[in-house]
């Protein structure tokens, strides 16, 4: 069973915490849209609604959306590796949340936010992290149809 008091002690503390303060400011100040809101309607509109004409018209403005954000992450990743000084639980979700828009070159186009992805996938808590969140689906169905990769023996 989870221990849910220990998640909301290490969530609360990560907001209070003075070094993560101006990231979660400028986020809120930047027209209190996240990068994972914007993302979302990617699926919906090129996964899920691909041809329809409401999706087709919604596409231009979605995308200029998500650039702004993406050029936000960019600047704010200057020259360091990661979202804060080392790999955080930031950096897991920032992932996660790139790897959305993995059917599209919107971040391949950036070779900053590209490298960034690709050192994140690299580390063995995101594998760890997306082989667990991956599981229980693997377990319903088919290893053709849903094949999920083993973790290497260093990363477990």
């Amino acid at each position: 069973m989870v221990n849910y008091n220990i998640r909301l002690n290490r969530t609360f503390a990560a907001l209070v915490d003075p070094t993560r303060r101006p990231i979660l400011a400028r986020l809120e100040r930047e027209d209190g849209t996240s990068v994972s809101e914007l993302a979302k309607p990617f699926a919906e509109i090129d996964l899920f609604n691909a041809g329809e004409s409401w999706a087709t018209a919604h596409r231009p403005a979605a995308l200029e959306m998500v650039q702004k954000r993406l050029a936000a992450v960019e600047g704010w990743l200057g020259d360091r590796p990661y979202l804060e000084d080392r790999f955080t639980a930031a950096d897991l979700m920032m992932t996660t949340v790139l790897r959305i828009l993995r059917h599209t070159d919107m971040v391949s186009d950036r070779p900053a936010l590209k490298a960034y992805q690709a050192r994140c996938e690299e580390r063995p808590a995101f594998l760890k992290a997306l082989a667990d969140h991956l599981k229980p689906f693997a377990a319903e169905c088919s290893p053709l149809l849903f094949p999920v990769a083993p973790l290497a023996p260093d990363s477990q």
